[in-house]
């Protein structure tokens, strides 16, 4: 279960203030918009940023205009497959190579847009979080998260923010055979 938040280390050592999290399925996903789309090259797309190809660069997006999911994914692979892991306890677990096999499978990528902060903020807070230059960020449950990975595949993440979004592909990639996972919370 340690290696479901290793998303979670990396990104909160980011963006301190803002959750993400792994939720299993019976939890519940709060408003999140529903999933409505068909899977093209391994992806069910609903976000802003195109899903690319299996052969896009697997180098951090720089920028919204140059992200592709795919880039996103391959990675977020890379740093599984040749990085060591850390973990919230403070541990690392070596780089799983076997973690450059795994593919989207169907995965989801679902953008949520900022109006759905009203769900769960007070109108002041809402502000903070819709203020010019604040990282975008969605209600799941009674939390502000920037993304979060619900039912193991579909990867809910902030509209505008789905371009840097590859720590929740890195926990679905976690669950799967090819990186050690065992797949047993899908």
């Amino acid at each position: 279960m340690k290696q479901i938040f290793l998303a979670c280390l990396i990104f909160l050592t980011t963006f301190p203030t803002i959750g993400c999290g792994y939720f299993h399925p019976g939890t519940g996903n709060g408003n999140l918009p529903p999933k409505h789309c068909t899977v093209i090259n391994g992806f069910c797309n609903q976000t802003d940023i195109p899903t690319g190809e299996p052969s896009d660069p697997s180098v951090a997006p720089t920028t919204k205009d140059t992200a592709t999911l795919y880039q996103l994914f391959n990675y977020g692979r890379l740093l599984l497959a040749t990085e060591p892991i850390p973990f919230l306890d403070g541990t690392t677990k070596p780089p799983i190579p076997g973690c450059m096999n795994v593919q989207p499978d169907g995965m989801a990528v679902i953008a949520v847009p900022q109006t759905q902060l009203h769900d769960c903020l007070s109108e002041k807070d809402y502000e903070k979080y819709t203020a010019p230059g604040a990282t975008p960020a969605f209600c799941y449950g009674y939390t502000v998260v920037q993304s979060v990975l619900v039912y193991g595949n579909e990867d809910y993440c902030a509209e505008g923010s789905c371009w840097r979004n590859f720590y929740e592909m890195q926990n679905y990639m976690l669950s799967q055979p090819e990186c050690g996972g065992n797949n047993s919370d899908r």
